[in-house]
C-alpha cells in the first residue's frame, strides 16, 4: 500500500511543497536526459546544463530549509529547528555530491569511478532507511 502524504513528508523530513519543487525539476531533468543521450539538444549542451534543474532544485530546498529554521527558532522551537535544519542538511549534501560527482564522471573532467560517484546516494538511502526505523518507533 502506497504511503499517505503525511507519512511519507515524516519519513523524509520534508514538507509536501518541497516535495512538489523536487518533482517538478526531475521531471524537467528526465526530459532533458533523453535530448542530451539521443543528440537532440545542441552539442554545446553539456551535462551540467542537462543536472541544472536538479542544481536548482537543491539550491530552492537549502534557501527553504534555511527560512523554515529561521521561521521555527523565532517562535521558540530550537530544538526542532536544529534537528530539521540538520537532517535537510545532511541529505542536501549528500544528494548535491552524488549530482556533483555524477557531473564530473559524465563530463569525463575527473576519472571518478562508478561506485564513487553512487557512494553519497548509498548513503543517503541508508541515513533513510534508519530515519525510516526511528519514525515507526515514535508512532
Amino acid at each position: 500500500m502506497p504511503f499517505s502524504l503525511q507519512e511519507l513528508s515524516r519519513w523524509l523530513g520534508i514538507t509536501p511543497f518541497e516535495m512538489w519543487m523536487h518533482l517538478l525539476c526531475t521531471s524537467v531533468f528526465s526530459l532533458l536526459v533523453p535530448l542530451k543521450v539521443e543528440g537532440a539538444l545542441a552539442e554545446s549542451a553539456s551535462w551540467w546544463q542537462v543536472f541544472s534543474p536538479l542544481f536548482i532544485s537543491d539550491a530552492l530546498s537549502g534557501y527553504y530549509t534555511i527560512i523554515v529554521f529561521m521561521r521555527l527558532y523565532m517562535s521558540h522551537h530550537v530544538a526542532l529547528a536544529a534537528s530539521r535544519s540538520l537532517w535537510s542538511a545532511v541529505l542536501l549534501l549528500l544528494f548535491f555530491l552524488f549530482k556533483l560527482l555524477l557531473c564530473l564522471r559524465l563530463e569525463e573532467i575527473s576519472e571518478i569511478s562508478g561506485a564513487t560517484a553512487m557512494a553519497p546516494l548509498f548513503s543517503a538511502f541508508g541515513l533513510l532507511a534508519i530515519r525510516g526505523c526511528y519514525v515507526n518507533d515514535s508512532d
